[in-house]
Order: C-alpha cells, then structure tokens, then sequence
C-alpha cells in the first residue's frame, strides 16, 4: 500500500520503473557517479518518461504526476543500493591496498590504474550478465571503458578500505566525503592524460577492458592522498 515501493504498482509500471532504474544506472557510471539528491530528483522524471517510451505502452492517464514524488523516492533508494552492490562486488575483489597501480612496464614506466582488482571489479559489476548495464546501454561502454566508471571504481575499492580500515564496521557511502575521492581520481585521470606515454597506455587498458566485458570473458576540494606516477 505504499507508493514508494514497488510491489505498489501493477507489473507494466514495475517494468516501465525497472527501465527508469537500469537508465539512471547508466547515467551515474558514465557521467554523474555522486548526484546531489535533489539533482537525481530533477533527472527522474527523464528517467521515467524514457522507461515509459522504451516500454511503449498504455498506462493510467496522470499516473505519473499523481505517483511522482514516490517514484522518484524509489528511484533515488535504488541509486544507494546500486551502489552498495558494486562496494560488495569492491570487497569480493580486493585483497591489498596496492590498487592504484600494478608494477611496470617493459620499459619501466608505472601502470597507473590498472590494478587486476579494479579492472575485475568493472568488467564484473558493469559487463558480465545480461542485465549489466553495459549489455543494456553498449553504445556508452563498448568501444571503451568510460573515465567515469575508473573514477567509480577506483572511489569504490577506496571505500572499501575504509570499511576495512573501521574493522569491518559499515561505512556510509556518503556524497560529501566521497565525491571528494571521486573528483580528485577524475583529476588524476587528467593529468595522466597531460604524459603521452600514459595517456596512450590508459586507452589502451580502457579499450581493452571493454572488450574483455563485452565478450564475456572474466579478468583475473579534499585531499585523498591519491598519486599517479607520470615517469
């Protein structure tokens, strides 16, 4: 009996939310991975309105206007939860703190970013099924990995460390502390992108990520502290 759930609403509409959720998923990996709420609240309804013409089909005249504000609820829940799901996926994958970087290459220069554990966590979480959303939006993650998605990945697994760090104690994946992280990984990823050396070995892994995910194949403001080595 409660509008913000969704076992309210008949199965046409629960399909047309399913949608909304599955296009809100995409468009916090690929351009917005911390929303403020009341910014996701002013997306929803593009989300719903895109659900509803992906579905195409015939629902109650004003149902939209009248169940809004609780769809919009639902939906921006189902943003946190999305969330917690990729920092499980986050926890499975991440064994040492040394996920930033993984060694060198033959000719001695730093492989930033391209820990196994953050690659595996992105083919993982956004590739691998057929509701992943990388199956479902490939024209957004198949000719590579989006800078967005490394940024959340990246900000994710230094969540976990947190958790870990608070002894297993959950942590609140919280906007005003890691969109911070998030931010200055996306500004890190930048000045990469200034070395050429590093810029064309960070394509290289974006591009080849994605086509190990859409194949199907399994990989084995604040200051963060975050460095890459540009040498």
């Amino acid at each position: 009996s409660d509008p913000s759930h969704l076992q309210f609403y008949t199965p046409p509409v629960c399909d047309i939310i399913e949608h909304a959720k599955q296009i809100s998923h995409c468009n916090i990996a690929s351009v917005n991975s911390f929303p403020l709420c009341a910014d996701f609240n002013c997306k929803a309804p593009e989300y719903m309105n895109e659900g509803l013409r992906l579905i195409y089909m015939m629902v109650r005249k004003g149902w939209w206007p009248q169940c809004s504000p609780d769809i919009t609820k639902l939906l921006w829940e189902d943003h946190g939860n999305w969330h917690s799901a990729l920092k499980k996926k986050a926890h499975i994958l991440l064994e040492c703190s040394n996920f930033l970087r993984h060694g060198v290459d033959i000719e001695g220069h730093t492989n930033n970013l391209a820990h196994p554990a953050l690659s595996g966590l992105i083919i993982d979480f956004f590739y691998m099924g057929s509701n992943a959303i990388a199956s479902i939006f490939p024209e957004v993650f198949e000719k590579e990995v989006p800078c967005a998605v490394v940024a959340l990945t990246t900000t994710t697994l230094f969540f976990a460390l947190d958790e870990m760090v608070m002894e297993g104690k959950e942590v609140s994946f919280k906007h005003d502390v890691y969109a911070d992280v998030y931010i200055d990984l996306l500004r890190l990823m930048a000045e990469c992108d200034t070395a050429p050396i590093h810029c064309a070995k960070t394509k290289v892994l974006h591009v080849e990520w994605a086509n190990i995910g859409m194949n199907g194949s399994a990989t084995s403001g604040t200051t963060t502290g975050f460095d890459v080595d540009l040498d």
